[in-house]
């Protein structure tokens, strides 16, 4: 199994980072939000299946791109997200680079209340969480239902996710980090 003791032994040599992202990919103003409300990912696990058919049971339409099969094209996969309205989220236990992809497509990510993603972003103000399936059917109504207040939280996530975890403040972090733990090595770059 994985063994946790060198990173709480020695804190200082790790990194805990996110997966880099082209921001280009992510961000077009002008293509329409034509989705209002989209998964995409594992459908299996977590009872994410589950919490889909519900919605849809309860009339909730719900655009699905099933990842369990493969890995879409990657211009699909962010075609889905930048045209939609609302994505979700269902993972509890890590933050997934789903989570970092939504926000800089400019979609409300709606996100499981107890997710760690609430250590890199500010529920409430960059993504909405959600506390099961009738809270998360609650809030997906309430904010097709409140435009404003959708785009408000989806501009701010998005805000939020470019400045702090884009590619570019991805690498510019890398570079600085290599800078301090070799600075022979950055006195000759």
């Amino acid at each position: 199994g994985f063994d946790a003791r060198p990173y709480t032994r020695h804190p200082e040599r790790y990194w805990q980072c996110w997966s880099p992202q082209d921001e280009r990919l992510a961000w077009d103003p002008h293509e329409p939000r034509l989705i209002p409300v989209s998964f995409v990912g594992n459908p299996n696990g977590d009872g994410r299946i589950e919490m889909v058919q519900t919605l849809v049971d309860r009339g909730m339409g719900i655009r699905v791109l099933d990842r369990s099969c493969g890995v879409p094209p990657i211009a699909e996969y962010f075609a889905i997200l930048r045209q939609s309205l609302i994505t979700l989220n269902f993972t509890i236990d890590q933050v997934k680079g789903r989570v970092f992809e939504a926000l800089l497509c400019g979609a409300l990510l709606m996100e499981p209340s107890h997710s760690p993603a609430a250590l890199l972003f500010q529920p409430g103000r960059d993504y909405v969480p959600y506390d099961g399936v009738d809270d998360l059917e609650c809030k997906i109504r309430y904010y097709l239902a409140h435009e404003e207040e959708r785009a408000q939280i989806a501009a701010q996530g998005c805000a939020t996710a470019t400045t702090r975890y884009s590619s570019t403040v991805f690498w510019t972090t890398v570079l600085e980090k290599l800078r301090q733990r070799f600075p022979r090595w950055a006195a000759r770059c």
